[in-house]
């Protein structure tokens, strides 16, 4: 699992080593955490580098559209084809 240590804050490292540690524990996931800074984080996410990653959302407002729709038109913000 790729995060993000700069843009989302520090706690994203404690946050993805929970998820770790929680997925580990069933025994059926070996998790390896990597991290990179915000920049090429960025640039490498849309050319499919990680498997996968860390990306935060926040809507405009509260609508269930605004939390599913900006995913999964074409041509979308996160290039998820």
């Amino acid at each position: 699992i790729q995060y993000n240590p700069d843009h989302y804050g520090p706690s994203s490292g404690d946050e993805y080593a929970a998820i770790k540690s929680q997925l580990e524990a069933t025994g059926l996931f070996t998790v390896n955490l990597q991290s990179t800074e915000w920049v090429q984080y960025n640039k490498d996410r849309v050319s499919d580098v990680y498997p996968i990653y860390q990306l935060g959302w926040f809507p405009d407002f509260s609508d269930a559209d605004n939390y599913l729709t900006p995913f999964f038109t074409k041509d979308n913000f996160l290039e998820n084809h």
